[in-house]
């Protein structure tokens, strides 16, 4: 029921597109790359029947997918009225570049992330990044969890998320958890 802009600034659309049928057929990412499993046709139908734009800066006109050129398609993708609600996703933030120059990595990241809160706010649209971890996580044991102090780069993710969900995968469980770091505006 969503208006999806994704943005990959990591993969291809074509292999976003091929794990998004794997998702939903419920098969192997390899058999979506044979296409011989019948269910990948009637996954197929209902991935084209989604209201989801991949962008990943390949297809022409090439875009490039800068701080200010996501500014632009975000703009673009908001700019026409919809009575579904839409969502942006970002793949992943660490590789967002920006035409300004910083000195220190950290600031980069940093003013990324405010200029993708700003844009969340001015464009009335829900912003959600992924972000790389540091490996201090797996520095402090097998029985480790993240914590937001893991975020790579710049301490400036924690300060502006308004949210922060870290992933924790437990092999030995076979189970993934979620925790809410951080749900700014919530319980």
């Amino acid at each position: 029921g969503l208006d999806v802009l994704f943005i990959s600034l990591e993969m291809p659309a074509l292999e976003i597109q091929q794990r998004l049928l794997a998702g939903l057929a419920g098969i192997p990412l390899g058999e979506v790359k044979r296409a011989e499993n019948p269910a990948m046709i009637a996954a197929a139908e209902r991935l084209s029947n989604l209201s989801i734009w991949v962008e990943d800066g390949h297809s022409e006109p090439r875009l490039p997918l800068d701080l200010e050129g996501i500014g632009a398609l975000v703009r673009v993708f908001t700019a026409t009225p919809s009575e579904r609600h839409r969502v942006v996703l970002i793949d992943y933030l660490q590789f967002v570049q920006t035409r300004k120059r910083f000195e220190r990595r950290h600031e980069l990241v940093g003013h990324v992330c405010r200029e993708l809160k700003r844009l969340a706010r001015d464009a009335e649209v829900p912003i959600i990044v992924a972000a790389q971890l540091n490996r201090a996580v797996e520095q402090r044991g097998k029985e480790a969890r993240p914590q937001m102090s893991d975020f790579g780069e710049s301490s400036d993710i924690e300060k502006n998320a308004d949210k922060a969900l870290l992933l924790h995968r437990d092999f030995d469980a076979e189970a993934t958890f979620i925790k809410v770091a951080k749900n700014r505006q919530g319980p």
